[in-house]
């Protein structure tokens, strides 16, 4: 079996291929565990991450050719979060200005670096292109601490 050194300053670590393999899963492993994945296809969902991690919403298969629009309930009435209109996204409400992203080819809305005011009811719906709504998804957002 072959080893690897890694040389580190002020030490030197040998480690066998089979260690290595195993060392680097499992940082792959860390660097998703802030990521959840919601699946919102079935038009009702409850989705609970922790603050910093990140969220993917799915809510349909695939949102080419169509006009999505999310909105976040707030106490004083609801506010646009985003529009995906002629496969352009279009940021709304600023708290999400730099954290969001929407990938149109699998129909998944990702929010970033989750903070504790991003909890709450938001409603998604798709349009197709001739302006029929073809999907209407409500989703509650849960941010908080881990309790492990």
């Amino acid at each position: 079996m072959s080893c690897v050194e890694f040389i580190i300053p002020s030490f030197k670590v040998t480690m066998t291929a089979n260690k290595v393999l195993i060392l680097l899963v499992m940082l792959a492993a860390a660097t998703h565990a802030h990521e959840n994945k919601c699946d919102a296809t079935q038009n009702t969902s409850l989705c609970s991450v922790s603050p910093g991690g990140s969220v993917y919403i799915q809510v349909m298969t695939n949102a080419s050719g169509h006009q999505v629009l999310c909105k976040k309930q707030l106490p004083l009435g609801p506010i646009n979060v985003f529009i995906l209109k002629r496969e352009k996204l279009t940021i709304q409400y600023e708290p999400f200005r730099d954290r969001t992203e929407f990938f149109i080819n699998n129909g998944t809305f990702k929010i970033s670096n989750m903070e504790r005011n991003d909890s709450g009811h938001y409603i998604i719906e798709a349009f197709d292109p001739d302006g029929v709504l073809v999907r209407n998804v409500k989703v509650h957002l849960d941010v908080q601490e881990s309790t492990i």
